[in-house]
Parts: structure tokens; C-alpha cells; sequence
């Protein structure tokens, strides 16, 4: 009677397997693990495995300055492989000071597992950059963005060919893109010197305002 039941039990059990697909989650055993390293045009992103089952794909996810995670971009696995793999992913937009990186690897049915989280300090050399600006001749508004790369306090002076300051101004910009428009329409053709500062990092941008030729001159009548 007791075989009877065992053997039942084994043929159902036997009977399940060909019915119900197995559900294979992704495993990966890596030869390096997931590390980072900070260099001039961004932070590099590098790992190794030794072996795949059923990865489909990285995803590359980072946190800035004690924000979410986000993702920045995905790199698809080896699938089924015994031999090592080496991976690497460059971010160019990597900006802030304190950075944590972590993978998500997902197989091909969307189940996912996370890496360690690892944690990169940039060193910050400057506040913000010059983003773009209108050019060396402007009319009635010389323009410039600021890519303020941290919160930051920021000053912009500007000064006459002769060196007087003939306008001053301080914000403070939180990280992101800005434009600054600087009215030029009363004041004299010549030469202008733009300075730009935030902490110990100044910025000099030269321009020279000219004479709208759409616009009639004006002129004085001689008595």
C-alpha cells in the first residue's frame, strides 16, 4: 500500500514537471565584482563574471548627493555562458559629489537581483561651467547658460573697457542648467568683460556690444 502511494506520487510529481514550466532565475558568479573608478570625462563602471544563467541584461543604476536611484543605462548578458565576461560602462553625465552605483540584473522573465551598492566621492575642482553663451558680438542682449554642477552661490560682474563695474549681481543656483541674460540696450558700443564666480572659481567671458543695424540711428541736431 505505502509503494502504491509512492509510486502515485512520484508520477505526479513526474507529470507536474512536464506541465508546468520551470521558472530559471538569472545567477551570475563574477570573476571581478562590480567597481568604479573616477577619471576625467566621467566615471568608469567595470565587472567580470565568470559564469551566466539566463541573464538577459545589466541595468546600471545611480544615486547622486542622497537622491533615488535612477537608471542610466543597460548592457545585455551573455545568457548561458561558462566563460568569463568582462563589462564596462562609461557615465559621462556623472556629476555631484557623493555617488552610488549599483547594477540590477534582470533575466528573461523580468526577475531582477541587485549588486552591493558601491560608493565613489568626485573630487569637485569647480562649481559650475560655461555652457554656452551667444558670442562675441551681441546687440541688445548678451546671453549666457551656467551648468551649475552643485548648489552653489554665484556672482556675475560686468565691466566697461575702461574697467568700471557697470553691473553686479549674486544668486545662488541650485545644480541644472540657467541662463543669464545681461540687458545691453542702454548702453554704449565698446568692449565688455563678463566675470563670473562661484568659491575660489571665476570664469572671464569678453564680448563686444555693437549697433543694431535694424534699427534707425539716432542723431542729435546741430544749432
Amino acid at each position: 500500500m505505502r509503494t502504491a502511494k509512492l509510486r502515485r506520487a512520484l508520477v505526479l510529481s513526474f507529470l507536474s514537471l512536464l506541465c508546468i514550466p520551470q521558472i530559471v532565475q538569472a545567477g551570475c558568479t563574477y570573476a571581478h565584482r562590480f567597481a568604479g573608478e573616477q577619471q576625467e570625462i566621467g566615471v568608469q563602471l567595470y565587472w567580470t563574471t565568470a559564469s551566466e544563467s539566463n541573464n538577459a541584461r545589466f541595468i546600471i543604476e545611480r544615486a547622486i548627493d542622497g537622491g533615488d536611484f535612477e537608471s542610466i543605462g543597460m548592457i545585455a548578458g551573455a545568457g548561458d555562458s561558462e566563460e568569463e565576461t568582462r563589462y564596462e560602462f562609461l557615465d559621462f553625465d556623472a556629476y555631484g559629489q557623493y555617488i552610488l552605483y549599483r547594477l540590477k540584473q534582470e533575466d528573461h522573465s523580468g526577475e531582477a537581483v541587485y549588486s552591493k551598492t558601491i560608493f565613489l566621492t568626485r573630487e569637485m575642482t569647480h562649481n559650475f561651467m560655461i555652457a554656452e553663451m551667444t558670442g562675441i558680438h551681441a546687440t541688445e542682449v548678451f546671453e549666457v547658460t551656467i551648468d551649475a554642477l552643485v548648489d552653489c552661490p554665484l556672482k556675475y560682474t560686468l565691466t566697461d573697457a575702461e574697467g568700471e563695474v557697470v553691473l553686479s549681481e549674486e544668486l545662488h543656483l541650485p545644480r541644472g542648467l540657467h541662463e543669464i541674460g545681461i540687458a545691453l540696450g542702454d548702453r554704449k558700443e565698446g568692449i565688455y568683460r563678463l566675470a563670473i564666480e562661484s568659491g575660489t572659481v571665476s570664469e572671464d567671458l569678453t564680448f563686444r556690444k555693437i549697433y543694431d543695424e535694424t534699427k534707425p540711428r539716432t542723431t542729435t541736431a546741430q544749432h
